[in-house]
C-alpha cells in the first residue's frame, strides 16, 4: 500500500506508513477496493426457473391463448433472459393454435366424407326398399288375376295376409258360388308416394291403378258382364315377413264402377 503523503511503499497490512507515520486506510475503507462478493464460478439467479418455463409450455398446449400473453409481456421487460423465455412460450402458442386449426379441418372434412357416405347409404337402401315394394305388389296384383281367373286361393297366401288376404279369398268364394271366373287386365300403374315405418316392418304405398275385366260363366264359358276400364286411386299397406314383403290392407278412395253387360 502506498502512503499518499510520502509516496513510501508499506505492506498490505501496514496500518501506519513506516516513513512518515501517516495512517494507512484499512482494507474495506475510503479509497480501498471493493471485493467481489460472489464466489469465483458463481452464475446470478435466472430470471425465470426452469419449473416456470415448462409449467408454462405444458399448460400452452391446453389454453394456447395463455402463453401467446405471457409470451407478448415478457417480450416487453428488459431482461433479456425474460425475452428470450416469453419468445418461446409465444411460438409455443401460436404453433399449438395452428395445429388446433389443421386438426379441426381435417376432423371436419373427415365428418363430411362420413356423412356424404352415410346419406348415400340412406339413399340406396330407400331406393331398395321402394323397389321391393313395387315388386310385391305387382306380385300380389298378379296373383289377383291368376286366383280370379283359375278360382284358385293357392296363388294368395304367398303375397297377401290379414284383412287383405280375407277379402281376396272372399271374392273367390263369391265366384265360385256364381259360377264365374275373373279375367281382370291391370291396364296401368302408378306409384306415388313410399312411406316405412322406423322399425321397417310395415310400409304405406299410394297408387294409382288402371283396371278392366270382364266376367265369364264356368258351364257356358260366355261372357256374362264386363267391368270397365277405371282408375282406382288406393293405399296399399304391406307388412315384412321372413319371406318378404305381404299385403295387408288396401284402402281404396274410389268405388269400382258397376258392371256392364258384354257387347
Amino acid at each position: 500500500m502506498v502512503c499518499a503523503k510520502c509516496g513510501h511503499a508499506n505492506p498490505d497490512v501496514a496500518q501506519f506508513c513506516g516513513k512518515c507515520g501517516t495512517g494507512l486506510p484499512r482494507a474495506g475503507g475510503p479509497g480501498s477496493r471493493p471485493s467481489d462478493p460472489s464466489p469465483p464460478g458463481a452464475s446470478a439467479t435466472p430470471a425465470v426457473s426452469t419449473e416456470m418455463k415448462i409449467g408454462i409450455i405444458i399448460a400452452t398446449l391446453v389454453i394456447p391463448l395463455l402463453g401467446i400473453i405471457l409470451g407478448i409481456i415478457f417480450l416487453a421487460d428488459a431482461n433479456p433472459q425474460k425475452k428470450t423465455v416469453g419468445r418461446l412460450w409465444l411460438l409455443v402458442g401460436i404453433g399449438v393454435i395452428v395445429l388446433y386449426c389443421i386438426l379441426a379441418a381435417m376432423l371436419g372434412m373427415l365428418g363430411s366424407m362420413t356423412q356424404g357416405r352415410s346419406g348415400r347409404g340412406t339413399a340406396d337402401e330407400a331406393s331398395s326398399v321402394q323397389a321391393s315394394l313395387e315388386a310385391a305388389i305387382r306380385h300380389a296384383d298378379t296373383a289377383e288375376i291368376q286366383a280370379q281367373r283359375e278360382l284358385d286361393e293357392r296363388y294368395l297366401y304367398p303375397l297377401y295376409t290379414g284383412k287383405a288376404l280375407q277379402d281376396e279369398l272372399a271374392e273367390i268364394q263369391d265366384l265360385r258360388k256364381a259360377k264365374t271366373v275373373g279375367v281382370m287386365h291391370l291396364d296401368g300403374q302408378v306409384f306415388d308416394s313410399f312411406s316405412v315405418d322406423p322399425d321397417g316392418l310395415r310400409a304405406a304405398v299410394h297408387l294409382v291403378e288402371t283396371w278392366s275385366g270382364a266376367y265369364y260363366s264356368t258351364e257356358s264359358e260366355k261372357c256374362l258382364s264386363r267391368l270397365p276400364r277405371h282408375r282406382t286411386p288406393q293405399t296399399i299397406f304391406l307388412q315384412r315377413t321372413a319371406t318378404g314383403w305381404m299385403i295387408d290392407s288396401i284402402t281404396f278412395y274410389i268405388a269400382s264402377p258397376k258392371v256392364v253387360e258384354c257387347s
